[in-house]
């Protein structure tokens, strides 16, 4: 059976290739002087169109041997997927939430299991690496890199069987918690009818002679999927043309399957080169159209180095020492008096020594006359998150007539993306005139013990410095003791200190949150030892603000002193969820009547992640509440709802409680902001009675809400009702004219 689909699509590769090609009236000529040449050693010259046929069949032998080639690696990929990565990932799925890395044993089984289908990894491949280095790897990433190296490296590109058998297969290792196949089927456009479609549209848009069809040019990305699987008319389509270089535009259109020519949408961005750009520019056109540096070409290279010389930078942009760099460096192509790529990659890695490192890119430069490999590695951080001295970007720049390694050296933490493609030589003369990270910090301490000089600033044990650029040095001394304070400086590019502002003043009840922000880290990553230290250090504070407030009303009991785990609380939380493809973002255990209970944010696919409190004796589920990021206040996460809800009421009164009541149940929250503001006095009239508060629509077509809540802050009631009034909402006044058009 094997054999005959192997057949059928030698067939298929032939008839497919000699259809494409077209008519070369050279070509008649160039085969019947090469029959001539050897007609001495034929008694029978062969006929021109017998040559024709030969070669004709001969080309289309060898695109059928690479088209089976390729079709059998990505059959290769599939299988073991579908036999070994799937059922692996499905292995580690025994508890009640999905555990979504391979362990290092399932890794090297996969690999071995890939290698003995005849599908190599790329040895610096990450997947490669964390083999090296006898870690695991996440599901998810393992089997997107397979396909990739199988179908190409954007999923977009993919078939619409590939896209759609991929998803099919996210859900079965439970990376999606849903997805229905949907293709096109009957009643749909086909899809060479969609995409025929699609650039016939473009062309009327942007012009007609556009090459669409041209994969050397640009490389084409669609997509079909539905808005609404109960809704035949909600089938869209979505072609992309995403160039491969600076010189053409980017194309994209969208169009409802049951009525393309009503609902298409195109759009187009052309960059012109001709007008003056900026570095921020020409950079990121160059990593969107052709990557990451590290894969850049040769070629690619001496164009951003020729279009560098016309960008425009300013002191202090970020981009400003990155084209410097680039300016003075040429990237030419390697001649006979140089050592290969290959050659230079195998020096450099000898004189790295680190057998961790995976490859990441490397160039031929020339700067002053002097030609060398720049060769950049990377050992990537621990997926684990382990601390890791050797993780980073390394560069070894290597003579390219000698072989010789003239430089290794590590980049440091205010290094610059030109670090690893330019010369050593190149790289600092670009600094000159650029204030850099280290002489930013020295300035920032210099001027803060000016100023602060009671604080030890220069104590690497007390202060953590944290510098950054954005148009000008940000340089931050984070204390690493509750009972001291940050201090936050402005270093300006010319090297003036423009901002020096601390926080000396004594511990209290309203900068304790703060504090402990700064020495721990993000509050949802905390163990519940630091959770019981900060009750300690709040009990003999007197805070003002509700979040203090908040701490001090709330104990927090040691983790050993409850029956349910941490772990075994989390999965209780997710099984509640009613969802197996969830995360446990925040996890406190809070004191509360009659137990314990475990205060958990948890991440799903729906737009409200719930808040679930799990009793720590019996298991059960106390309260949910909905969270909305940048809308949900934080102290949901770490007190019970009867103490928020109550101290909200007290401190911040039932107007506001009321108007959260309206948002959470009838505004829109897709964006995590509310659509109503019914406070607005122009178009709500508020009363209060009591705990009730009524927000009575001003105008016609508008709503009315009424919110009734008990005496400790929960809503018995929230409804919407139609607004009574029949007076039409004004116009706004037009704008003021600018004082040029008057």
């Amino acid at each position: 059976m094997r054999e005959e689909l192997s057949r059928e699509k030698m067939h298929k590769a032939i008839d497919a290739t000699l259809s494409g090609m077209n008519g070369d009236p050279w070509l008649f000529q160039r085969i019947s002087a090469r029959a001539g040449e050897g007609e001495t050693k034929v008694k029978k010259r062969i006929s021109a169109g017998l040559v024709l046929a030969i070669v004709l069949l001969l080309i289309a032998a060898v695109a059928a041997a690479v088209t089976l080639t390729v079709l059998s690696r990505q059959e290769a990929a599939q299988n073991v997927i579908e036999e070994k990565a799937v059922p692996l990932a499905m292995e580690n799925d025994t508890g009640a939430t999905v555990n979504d890395m391979y362990t290092p044993e399932q890794l090297a089984e996969l690999v071995r299991t890939l290698e003995e289908n005849g599908f190599t990894l790329d040895e610096d491949n990450r997947i490669m690496q964390a083999l090296r280095n006898g870690q695991g790897y996440y599901e998810e990433e393992a089997i997107m890199e397979i396909c990739r190296q199988a179908f190409g490296g954007n999923i977009a590109t993919w078939t619409l069987e590939q896209q759609d058998w991929f998803k099919l297969l996210m859900v079965r290792i439970g990376f999606l918690e849903s997805y229905e196949s949907h293709l096109p089927g009957e009643g749909n456009m086909t899809y060479e009818e969609a995409e025929a479609f699609a650039f016939r549209k473009i062309r009327e848009e942007y012009g007609e002679d556009l090459p669409l069809e041209d994969r050397s040019i640009w490389e084409l990305e669609r997509q079909f999927y539905t808005l609404d699987p109960d809704d035949p008319e909600a089938d869209v389509w979505d072609f992309a043309l995403e160039p491969r270089d600076l010189e053409h535009g980017r194309y994209i259109i969208s169009f409802r399957d049951h009525d393309p020519e009503g609902t298409a949408d195109a759009w187009a961005s052309v960059q012109e080169w001709t007008d003056s750009y900026t570095g921020g520019e020409l950079l990121g056109n160059f990593q969107s159209v052709y990557g990451r540096e590290g894969s850049w070409t040769q070629e690619t290279w001496q164009k951003m180095h020729d279009m560098s010389q016309n960008a425009q930078t300013a002191p202090g942009k970020w981009d400003e020492q990155i084209i410097k760099a680039y300016r003075m460096t040429e990237f030419p192509d390697p001649g006979e008096n140089d050592i290969s790529r290959e050659d230079a990659i195998l020096k450099a890695r000898d004189a790295l020594n680190k057998p961790r490192a995976a490859l990441d890119g490397a160039v031929l430069t020339e700067y002053e006359g002097r030609r060398q490999w720049m060769v950049s590695f990377i050992i990537y951080v621990p997926d684990d998150g382990t601390e890791d001295d050797a993780a980073g970007l390394y560069a070894v720049a290597v003579d390219s007539a000698t072989g010789e390694a003239r430089s290794v050296r590590k980049q440091d933490a205010y290094g610059s993306a030109a670090f690893a493609y330019v010369p050593e030589e190149a790289y600092e003369k670009a600094w000159e005139g650029i204030l850099r990270g280290e002489d930013a910090i020295r300035m920032a301490t210099d001027a803060a013990l000016e100023k602060y000089p009671e604080m030890d600033l220069e104590n690497r044990d007390k202060y953590e410095v944290i510098a950054n650029s954005f148009g000008s040095w940000q340089v931050t001394f984070r204390a690493k003791d509750i009972h001291l304070g940050d201090v936050y400086t402005t270093v300006s590019m010319d090297g003036t200190v423009t901002q020096v502002d601390a926080d000396p003043e004594e511990l209290n009840g309203d900068n304790l949150w703060s504090r402990y922000w700064g020495v721990y880290g993000y509050f949802g990553e905390w163990d519940q030892s630091v959770w019981v230290q900060l009750g300690k250090d709040m009990a003999g504070l007197e805070p003002t603000q509700i979040d203090g407030k908040l701490l001090k009303a709330t104990r927090y009991p040691e983790k050993s002193s409850v029956k349910i785990g941490r772990q075994e609380a989390q999965e209780l939380g997710i099984k509640a969820t009613g969802k197996r493809v969830a995360e446990v973002n925040t996890c406190v255990l809070v004191d509360a009547d009659p137990h314990p209970v475990w205060i958990m944010r948890i991440l799903t696919e729906d737009i409200d992640n719930p808040v679930i409190g799990i009793d720590a004796e019996t298991g059960s589920v106390v309260f949910r509440e909905a969270f909305k990021v940048d809308y949900t206040p934080h102290y949901v996460l770490y007190s019970m709802p009867e103490t928020w809800r109550k101290t909200e009421l007290e401190m911040l009164g039932a107007p506001y409680m009321a108007k959260v009541a309206i948002t959470h149940k009838y505004g829109d929250m897709w964006m995590d902001e509310p659509e109503l503001d019914v406070e607005n006095p122009d178009f709500w009239e508020m009363d209060q009675e009591g705990t009730t508060v009524r927000f009575t629509g001003r105008w016609k077509g508008m709503k009315n809400y009424e919110v009734e809540l008990d005496e400790n802050g929960f809503v018995i009631r929230c409804e919407e009702t139609e607004s009574a009034s029949t007076e039409e909402m004004p116009e706004e006044p037009a704008a003021e004219p600018a004082e040029y058009e008057k």
